[in-house]
């Protein structure tokens, strides 16, 4: 790997971590005519550090080569070169593949500052330097716009995310066809605004603070509609013109996350159910009645961590629930005994991992699982995990490269997948806009022991009808549909007793 002295940080080693957690052996040669970082960052650094409690030791940070493998020169069986110095760089052996990374079209990372300073996150691209040919590229997602250092950590957690995985690509051969291709180069980075920037961003960011903590969160509720295969959002890739009743709270909570089912002749949602006393999710359900109406939501599972997204689903002569457990570091497998008052844990598919939203499905033969993935300094907004197996207790095993995708704009699942005429569609967020911002309908182009590739055929932002400001989770089955969007906190009728309009 070829970085320059003057740049060597935290991403840095995150990136030799991933590589040699591969089973690889990467080596470190540093280019001494690199330029340094602009002092500016780190004055930004700690200002936002002081102001927000962050770390001071984030991937953007200087490192150190103490206990690395530095060489030199690039040894002569090198198969792969990682050049992260760019065109002035030195030069890689004629027998090596050389990768180069790109942030807007651009091999210095202050492409990626400069994106931030603009309010966006960079195009991330891993390119064959010799073809210009892509081999892996992501849209990372950046929370929290208006502070810089901590986007600019995401963004490089997930810059060596990226390079990882092409370089498992081209060592193994495993097949990502997903890569999106990267826009054009934005303009020249202006490091030379950064410290007018942080100096100019103290007070605002201050009241932005105060305001922030004093702003009601966003409100998500849960809609329904009866529908026929032919008329569902995920055939149709609009909302329908009749749109969908929307369950009341009382305003102290919130509901997310619907999944539906019919048993026994009636329809009942599963739902997230969030009060806001708590602050902790559990899984509530409610009944769709004849008439159309819902019956008041009762909790069915609580445990001693968050619960959302009650991924359900028929197998075996069974109902079973894989609920999001993410803050346990859990993927946790329940047994419906009776569906869905009661809900037995049948066993812990993955554990020691934060994974979110995960959405099952047999396809080819196996078993898949498709999850949010986030580890430090990253976010679940942007990467897409997939594990399979041959039964549905497993033992699960990581497919391919991790994270199978990095894109904001169609990574994470929004619900349960579908064949529909022979093809494999997955609902997932659209998390470009901010979390939960809308929905990418996706036909998922090539699922095998091989690789994965998907293609985005639709993007929905909330139906304007709706006044929402996001949504984040569709699910039709046994003829309903069910669907959640975000809005403004206010209490309603007494809860789950009576149909409302949204706004």
């Amino acid at each position: 790997m070829l970085v320059a002295r003057e740049r060597l940080s935290k991403w840095h080693l995150r990136l030799l971590l991933r590589v040699r957690a591969s089973g690889a052996h990467p080596v470190l040669v540093l280019d001494e005519g690199g330029a340094p970082l602009p002092r500016g960052l780190s004055l930004l650094r700690t200002l936002e550090g002081l102001l927000y409690g962050l770390r001071s030791d984030g991937p953007s940070a200087p490192a150190s080569v103490a206990g690395l493998d530095v060489r030199a020169a690039i040894p002569a069986d090198t198969d792969v070169v990682l050049d992260l110095v760019g065109r002035d760089g030195p030069a890689a052996l004629d027998e090596a593949k050389v990768l180069a990374l790109l942030f807007d079209g651009t091999s210095d990372e202050m492409g990626a500052l400069s994106a931030i300073l603009d309010g966006r996150a960079p195009d991330l691209l891993v390119v064959d330097s010799a073809t210009g040919a892509c081999v892996a590229a992501g849209l990372p997602t950046i929370e929290r716009r208006d502070v810089v250092t901590a986007s600019l950590d995401g963004v490089l957690a997930r810059a060596a995310d990226l390079c990882a995985t092409a370089i498992e690509q081209v060592t193994r051969g495993y097949a990502n066809e997903t890569a999106r291709v990267a826009g054009v180069p934005t303009s020249p980075p202006r490091t030379g605004s950064l410290a007018r920037f942080a100096t100019a961003a103290l007070s605002r960011k201050l009241i932005e603070r105060i305001v922030r903590l004093s702003r009601d969160p966003q409100h998500w509720r849960v809609g329904w509609r009866r529908t026929g295969a032919m008329d569902e959002v995920a055939a149709t890739g609009r909302w329908p013109a009749a749109g969908y009743a929307w369950l009341p709270d009382d305003g102290q909570r919130f509901y997310a996350d619907p999944f539906v089912m019919h048993d026994g002749g009636r329809a009942y949602v599963l739902c997230e159910e969030y009060p806001y006393a708590t602050g902790k999710g559990l899984i509530s359900a409610f009944e769709i009645g004849p008439d159309g109406r819902a019956s008041a939501p009762r909790p069915v599972l609580e445990t001693g961590s968050h619960l959302s997204y009650p991924h359900i689903f028929r197998r075996d002569g069974a109902v079973w629930m894989i609920p999001e457990s993410s803050a346990a570091g859990t993927v946790e497998l329940y047994r419906a005994d009776p569906f869905p008052h009661r809900w037995v844990k049948e066993s812990v598919l993955i554990e020691g991992r934060s994974l979110a939203d995960a959405t099952m499905v047999e396809w080819a033969g196996r078993l898949w699982l498709f999850a949010a993935s986030n580890d430090a300094e990253t976010s679940s907004w942007d990467a897409l995990t997939i594990h399979s197996a041959t039964s549905l207790l497993g033992p699960w095993r990581q497919h391919g490269p991790d994270p199978a995708l990095i894109d904001a704009g169609a990574a994470r699942p929004a619900g349960a997948m579908t064949l529909r005429e022979g093809r494999l569609w997955r609902a997932a967020q659209d998390c470009t806009g901010g979390y939960g911002s809308g929905l990418a309908l996706c036909v998922v182009e090539r699922l095998d022991e091989g690789g994965f590739a998907q293609r985005v055929m639709h993007r929905l932002p909330p139906d304007p009808a709706w006044g929402a400001a996001g949504s984040h989770t569709i699910n039709a089955a046994d003829g309903f549909e069910v669907v959640d969007a975000a809005g403004p906190r206010r209490a309603g009728t007494s809860a789950g007793t009576a149909t409302v309009p949204f706004r």
